[in-house]
């Protein structure tokens, strides 16, 4: 039949699936259905996501150009993402928590707390290890506001 093809079935098992294209002049009315890709990777990532070009232009650069996992983070409805592959965790900032990760063999009663939250009550801790000095590369879809927290020792006037 024009317009279909079909790979045969394996070992007397039926064929999955039929793969369609169209031929020229053929129009099945499916090209409403899906996004229409465009020229360039920006433009595609903006049609599969629902976002702005310039948006998806940012989530790209970001991520090296990886289509995928660009149309992964603008899907997730993150408000922010961390982009590197170190530990992290997120939680709602409340007295009592620990301020950073467990380093290996380092027992909870030992980490440094948070003894008061303040005025950033209903924030979130974005925790990491306390040796890390890599940059933490952080992804944002709309303004937001980052404080980084020190221990009292460590604030110079």
């Amino acid at each position: 039949m024009p317009g279909e093809a079909s790979w045969p079935a394996a070992a007397g098992k039926p064929a999955k699936g039929i793969v369609k294209f169209e031929e020229p002049g053929q129009d099945d009315g499916d090209a409403e259905k899906s996004p229409k890709l465009a020229r360039s990777t920006s433009a595609n990532v903006a049609a599969l996501t629902g976002r702005p070009r310039d948006v998806a232009r940012k989530a790209l650069d970001a991520l090296g150009d990886d289509q995928d996992s660009a149309c992964r983070l603008l899907l997730s409805g993150l408000a922010l993402a961390v982009l590197d592959s170190l530990p992290c965790e997120v939680e709602e900032l409340t007295p009592g928590m620990a301020a950073w990760l467990a380093g290996e063999g380092e027992e909870e009663k030992k980490r440094p707390k948070i003894t008061s939250v303040g005025g950033f009550a209903g924030c979130y801790l974005l925790r990491v290890a306390q040796q890390r000095k890599q940059p933490l590369r952080l992804f944002a879809l709309d303004p937001v506001d980052v404080c980084l927290l020190s221990s009292g020792n460590e604030v110079k006037p």
